[in-house]
């Protein structure tokens, strides 16, 4: 399905702003039409899903560094106060951790019920 809107956008071509047709075929647009010099842009979906595909990629790709440096970030001033219990058995304070967390979760779900 085909639908078009006025809007006023700033024109390239004309350099100033105008009234443009807005083309959108189902929710997406297709192109953009000034209404003074006619210039167009038109939108193709296929380059654009290409072009949204590899940036999605990349960024999947390198969460796991990005994710990394923030936690870095936050973490390393906070060192100097954290307990040394937590510095020299980590995986034992993780289940700690998480076995409060979801005892804390059963018993919430209990209430509720």
């Amino acid at each position: 399905m085909t639908k078009k809107t006025k809007t006023i956008l700033h024109c390239i071509e004309c350099g100033e702003e105008t009234t443009h047709t807005i083309n959108y075929l189902g929710d997406h647009i297709r192109g953009i039409q000034c209404d003074k010099c006619n210039s167009k842009v038109e939108l193709d979906r296929r380059e654009l899903m290409t072009v949204f595909t590899e940036d999605f990629i990349d960024r999947v790709l390198t969460k796991p560094k990005r994710l990394t440096v923030e936690l870095v970030k936050v973490i390393a001033p906070l060192i100097p106060f954290l307990p040394k219990r937590l510095m020299k058995e980590p995986r034992k304070v993780l289940k700690d951790v998480f076995r409060a967390v979801k005892g804390e979760n059963e018993k919430e779900a209990t209430e509720k019920k």
